[in-house]
């Protein structure tokens, strides 16, 4: 008889702390559907083709959960309705590094040394700092 394998109690640790986070991302941010980036951006009527494009272009993060792309609302100054400077290089910055848009998501929402145990997403509005601390934390080798 074919079963399904049990999990082991590490892995779902891990993903219900993954699983977590994302739950913390979108309590405390917003993780925002297509439609409602293309409506904060100003494009019309949740023109979800204009979110995709953006996505597609590494111009806004995202991460793929149940049935569609979710945008986690730090990457937005929500009064000004932009994106925030800091996306677009720090994108550039994952791939040189092979770190995928989700695994910098992640990165934004953790605690770090180099933010003095604040986590990268409590400094979205310095973009020099938030840039070079992702270079000098993705760019360490063992």
């Amino acid at each position: 008889m074919m079963g399904t394998a049990p999990v082991d109690p590490a892995t779902a640790r891990a993903v219900q702390a993954r699983e977590n986070m994302w739950r913390r991302i979108e309590s405390e941010f917003g993780l925002l559907s297509s439609s409602e980036v293309s409506d904060l951006l100003g494009a019309s009527n949740g023109n979800r083709t204009f979110t995709a494009e953006l996505r597609k272009r590494g111009a806004l993060l995202a991460a793929h959960r149940k049935n569609g792309y979710v945008f986690p609302g730090f990457q937005f100054d929500h009064e000004a309705g932009e994106v925030r400077p800091w996306v677009v290089p720090l994108l550039e910055t994952a791939r040189r590094h092979d770190w995928s848009a989700a695994d910098v998501i992640m990165w934004m929402m953790s605690p770090t040394t180099y933010f003095d145990s604040d986590r990268p997403a409590d400094h979205v509005d310095d973009a020099q700092r938030l840039l070079d601390v992702a270079e000098r934390a993705w760019g360490v080798e063992w």
